[in-house]
């Protein structure tokens, strides 16, 4: 029997190190190659690509990282330490939930900021609400056809996609060069497709998605 348990010990063990390290060497391949990837995604000519690869790899190093905490939490005898790594590992998780689903958690503010069309409720929101604070901007610059609420956003995603909404709902292309060389190709895409004009397409960087957009502008 001392011998069973024993296993059963070494065994639990084993499983806790193999969760930890595990777990370090996804966060660290992860954020190497995110590293090495982002500069890429932002001037490459196949951008589309490149984003997808870092989506692949930031992901993995979210992943990584959860794992790193979960071996950390079996690691660890102290009881503080423990509800710290389980309000990390919620942390995470919901910053995750926050950037892929944003209209879960429609603020307070945003609904006052909607209501009243008026972006002041933005501004105020929190510190760690940077992804809502930003949706929230968007969504009042575009009620409002007001590209200056959009200069007002920090992060280049939802810059450029504050741009692009309201370039399409004032059919101005123009706004397209507002937005940065990430988003540049997208936001001529969509507005070639849109006015049908394939003139629009000619100031795609990339060679792809400007072969692309001839033949979508010409279809519809």
């Amino acid at each position: 029997m001392p011998f069973i348990t024993q296993g059963k010990t070494n065994l639990k063990y084993t499983l806790k190190d193999r969760v930890f390290k595990f777990g370090l060497i996804c966060f660290l391949i992860g954020i190497t190659i995110s590293v090495l990837v982002f500069p890429i995604a932002r001037t490459a000519e196949v951008e589309v690509f490149s984003s997808f690869l870092l989506l692949i790899f930031a992901s993995l190093t979210i992943f990584g990282l959860i794992l790193l905490l979960v071996g950390l939490f079996f690691k660890v005898r102290s009881a503080l330490m423990k509800t710290a790594i389980i309000l990390l590992i919620l942390f995470i998780l919901w910053g995750v939930g926050q950037t892929l689903f944003p209209e879960l958690f429609t603020s307070p503010f945003e609904k006052l900021a909607l209501k009243t069309k008026n972006e002041l409720p933005c501004t105020i929101m929190p510190i760690f609400y940077t992804s809502p604070r930003y949706l929230c901007y968007s969504k009042v610059a575009f009620l409002k056809n007001d590209i200056t609420i959009c200069e007002k956003i920090k992060d280049e995603f939802y810059h450029d996609w504050c741009y692009e909404d309201i370039a399409k709902v004032t059919g101005d292309a123009s706004i397209c060069e507002k937005v940065s060389h990430y988003g540049q190709n997208s936001c001529y895409l969509t507005m070639a497709e849109e006015k049908k004009d394939v003139s629009l397409c000619e100031k795609i960087k990339d060679e792809y998605i400007r072969e692309g957009c001839r033949k979508s502008a010409i279809q519809k």
